[in-house]
């Protein structure tokens, strides 16, 4: 085996394989180095390092969550115990179904013709005594106060009617509360 003097790289034949300088004309040209000394016998050369490589990522497994209830979708409210009716809520005589609630539009729409048709009288009683003589300052005072006792008396009812409706709320939430605990 001979060393190409040009580029230094070993060759056979008589002319270098990489540069193509022939055998004879390469300048320096020398013989073969001497071959590298020999291993002592039993001796094996420690393998070439493995490039490094990460090892592959785990496959992902979702944590095991602690035990808890899937959430209810957005939206959503657990059903409510069936109703009954408004006869069924009347002759119920272990009062776990109301018959306010089923009635208070009822309620409220007495409420307001009542009002209504007691002004109109007190109106009415104000106009006769305006006819009356010496009384017409008391019935200017009946008509003008009609109206004003009216709104008041309406307003005074509708707050009491909704008073009930927020007490009867509160029982209907703390029973779905107490329901869903249990479960």
């Amino acid at each position: 085996m001979q060393f190409c003097k040009h580029c230094g790289s070993p060759f056979e034949g008589q002319f270098c394989g990489k540069c193509g300088t022939p055998a004879g004309q390469a300048q320096g040209y020398t013989a073969a180095p001497p071959p590298p000394p020999q291993a002592p016998p039993g001796y094996a050369p420690a393998p070439p390092p493995p490039s490094y490589q990460p090892p592959p990522p785990p496959p992902y497994q979702a944590p095991a969550p602690a035990y808890a209830a899937p959430a209810p979708a957005p939206g959503y409210a657990p059903p409510s115990p069936p109703s009954k009716g408004f006869f069924g809520s009347l002759f119920d005589f272990s009062f776990t179904s109301f018959v306010a609630p089923k009635i208070i539009k009822f309620l409220f729409v007495l409420l307001i013709v009542g009002v209504i048709l007691a002004a109109l009288y007190v109106v009415y009683l104000g106009v006769q005594l305006m006819r009356n003589p010496g009384g017409e300052s008391a019935g200017l005072l009946f008509v003008i106060a009609a109206p004003i006792g009216a709104f008041l008396y309406l307003l005074l009812g509708r707050i009491w009617l909704e008073v009930m409706m927020v007490l009867f709320r509160i029982v209907e939430h703390t029973a779905e509360i107490a329901r869903n605990t249990r479960r």
